[in-house]
C-alpha cells in the first residue's frame, strides 16, 4: 500500500468523522448515536463543503507526490546518496560534453595537430 492511498484513507476517515467512533463500540451504540445527531442544512451545508475541500487537498497532495518528498526527507542518508551520484553524473556529462566540443573544434581549425596525436 502506498503513502498516497494511506493518506487517502486517513483523509476520508476524517472528513467522515469515523475515527471519533471507537471500534469496540457495537453497531447499535454507533447507529443509535448517530441518529441522535441531526445537522440541520446549514451544517450539513459547512460540512460537505469540509468534504469537498479535503477531496481538493488529497488530489493535489497525490499529483504533486507530497509523500515522496517526506519520505525522502526522513530518510537523509538516502537523500545523500542519491544527491552525490546525480552531482557526479552531471560532472561527467559536462566533461564528456566539453572533449567532444574540444575534438570538434580542434579537427576544424587545426587538424594538423590533431593528426600527430592520433598517429
Amino acid at each position: 500500500m502506498t503513502h498516497s492511498d494511506t493518506l487517502q484513507r486517513a483523509i476520508d476517515g476524517l472528513s467522515s468523522k469515523k475515527h471519533v467512533i471507537h471500534p469496540d463500540i457495537s453497531s447499535e451504540v454507533a447507529q443509535k448515536h448517530s441518529s441522535d445527531v441531526k445537522l440541520d442544512a446549514k451544517q450539513s451545508l459547512l460540512l460537505e463543503e469540509l468534504n469537498q475541500s479535503v477531496r481538493i487537498l488529497t488530489s493535489i497532495f497525490h499529483t504533486s507526490n507530497f509523500d515522496e518528498l517526506l519520505l525522502l526527507s526522513a530518510r537523509p542518508l538516502r537523500l545523500f546518496v542519491l544527491n552525490f551520484f546525480m552531482g557526479f553524473l552531471r560532472g561527467l556529462g559536462f566533461a564528456l560534453g566539453v572533449v567532444i566540443i574540444l575534438f570538434m573544434v580542434m579537427t576544424y581549425f587545426f587538424p594538423q595537430i590533431l593528426e600527430k596525436f592520433l598517429l
